[in-house]
């Protein structure tokens, strides 16, 4: 054997492993906000009443589902160096698509693909505008927000649709699989799926270095564009997967199922996750512990009997907190 085929055997092994290292390194942040979960749901399980019963458990992992998968969605836009601010009208124009379609007779199955194939839509429109027509994301989502919840008041009449009961979505909301809520199951095949793209598609690795850099990445011959409207449209079909979840739970169409409040919770629970606001960083992981940690924190302030204007509070404080430790850990990498 020469010793140029040693060498290049050692580079490549070289190689590996710090790929390999990397990957384990990049988990870190959220191995640490698993450990902060933890902490949280054992001090509650001593100071809050009935918050270790397994009804409450439950309760929270299926108030979480929604949560889990719009925010996982969202995250998409977060690592592309954009933002979305359309989510909370998605769930409404999808919620009132799906219900509207079911009372007018269409098997659910299909209303629910229609609702989510419109959500999608909606995505596509905010990233070829956002892209190719040069309108900064926050100004882009923030319109089609209200042009979508326009659209959902017009096709409502402004009213709240019941849907009957005893329909697929009924048991949707409350069925169990091997004791595991349904919709609990949904939100976990959804982070699966985003991890799956994020990990091991040349998709996921074109949207990080995007994120980084998307001049770079255009000079090294990535398609930016179908990059960023990619990401902008799995944001909106995660946000119209949550918007069945929710129209299931509470039985009920209506154009402010989701409002400026889900916007939010969305993206704050995607950057206390690990996120960066700034593009490029984020993990499947963080997103689902950031999206339980919010749900923890709600749940304890109702048991607790807490003014609800806490709540929000809490939310503004944990952005800020994260907008903190994010430009640290920017400027150190600078350095």
């Amino acid at each position: 054997m020469t010793t140029t085929d040693t060498t290049g055997r050692m580079t490549r092994s070289g190689n590996a492993v710090l790929g390999a290292v990397r990957r384990a390194t990049s988990q870190v942040p959220a191995l640490g906000l698993v450990a902060l979960l933890a902490i949280m749901w054992m001090v509650a399980s001593f100071t809050v009443p009935n918050f270790a019963s397994a009804g409450n458990v439950g309760n929270i992992l299926q108030q979480s589902s929604d949560l889990v998968v719009a925010a996982t969605g969202v995250m998409f836009v977060l690592l592309a160096g954009g933002i979305d601010l359309s989510i909370g009208s998605v769930y409404g124009i999808g919620s009132v698509v799906l219900s509207g379609l079911v009372l007018g007779g269409v098997e659910v199955f299909l209303a629910i693909l229609i609702a989510v194939t419109v959500a999608g839509v909606a995505g596509f429109v905010n990233g070829v505008l956002t892209h190719y027509g040069r309108i900064p994301s926050f100004i882009m989502t923030l319109g089609m927000y209200y042009v979508l919840f326009a659209v959902a008041q017009i096709l409502s009449n402004g009213q709240t649709l019941n849907l009957p009961p005893g329909t697929v979505l009924q048991t949707l909301a409350r069925g169990n699989v091997a004791g595991l809520p349904i919709t609990v199951i949904v939100a976990v095949f959804a982070a699966v799926v985003a991890w799956l793209l994020l990990n091991r598609t040349v998709f996921g690795r074109r949207l990080v270095s995007v994120g980084l850099n998307p001049e770079a990445s255009r000079l090294s011959g990535i398609p930016v564009g179908p990059v960023i409207v990619g990401a902008f449209v799995l944001s909106s079909l995660f946000a119209g997967i949550a918007s069945v979840i929710l129209t299931a739970r509470v039985q009920s169409g209506t154009p402010a199922l989701g409002g400026l409040d889900s916007n939010f919770e969305v993206i704050t629970a995607a950057v206390v996750g690990g996120t960066s606001l700034f593009g490029g960083r984020g993990t499947v992981l963080g997103v689902v512990v950031g999206a339980l940690i919010i749900r923890t924190i709600g749940n304890c302030i109702t048991l607790l009997d807490i003014s609800p204007l806490l709540y929000q509070a809490v939310m503004g404080s944990l952005i800020l907190i994260a907008l903190i430790v994010e430009a640290i850990r920017t400027r150190q990498e600078v350095s």
